[in-house]
């Protein structure tokens, strides 16, 4: 045996030797609760929540054509109803959000706004949200596809585990603008 040979075998033993080590010779973190243990969410939970848009949207031939970035906030709008003191009232609840689209080669550039929120139901299931209603969709720059403003948009906002956003425009009246895919996003 040579020494290249012999260096080589005392390495990859001292790596096994310490990804053995490194796996089962640790404290868990027990502090954490597990996702079964987390309780369900209500509307309390999802007031004024926001975060980034974060998509990748894709031509008719399935190839990534935008790159679609942004914010956007789910917030309480404040209640004028002095009698009503339920202050977790669903009606309350506005969604806002401003995107950008660059084309994928970076030489075209739109934004858009997305207000006027109207809900019209709110699901819970666990630590998820299913949000629908209506918007408005905004649009400023770039070649003019879109009506600068289209109202009475239905949309569907998913969150998930209060941590992933899904936006969905019903794909017919936004004239598939967004590739007939969700818009993705973060929430902080």
């Amino acid at each position: 045996m040579n020494l290249i040979s012999s260096i080589f075998i005392v390495v990859a033993i001292l790596g096994v030797s310490l990804v053995v080590n490194g796996t089962f010779n640790h404290k868990y973190d027990l502090s954490r609760t597990s996702f079964q243990e987390q309780q369900s969410i209500n509307v309390t939970d999802i007031q004024n929540l926001n975060g980034n848009i974060i998509s990748l949207h894709k031509n008719d031939t399935s190839n990534p054509a935008w790159i679609v970035s942004g914010k956007w906030k789910l917030d309480q709008i404040p209640n004028n109803d002095t009698n009503n003191t339920n202050n977790t009232n669903m009606k309350n609840l506005n969604f806002n959000a401003s995107l950008v689209m660059e084309s994928i080669d970076g030489i075209n550039s739109h934004r858009h706004r997305i207000t006027d929120f109207k809900l019209s139901n709110m699901t819970f299931h666990n630590r998820d949200v299913i949000i629908d209603g209506t918007v408005s969709l905004t649009t400023q720059g770039g070649k003019q596809i879109l009506d600068k403003n289209i109202p009475n948009i239905p949309i569907r906002i998913k969150i998930f585990n209060l941590m992933i956003i899904i936006i969905e425009m019903e794909n017919k009246t936004v004239k598939e603008h967004f590739g007939g895919s969700p818009i993705y996003g973060k929430v902080y």
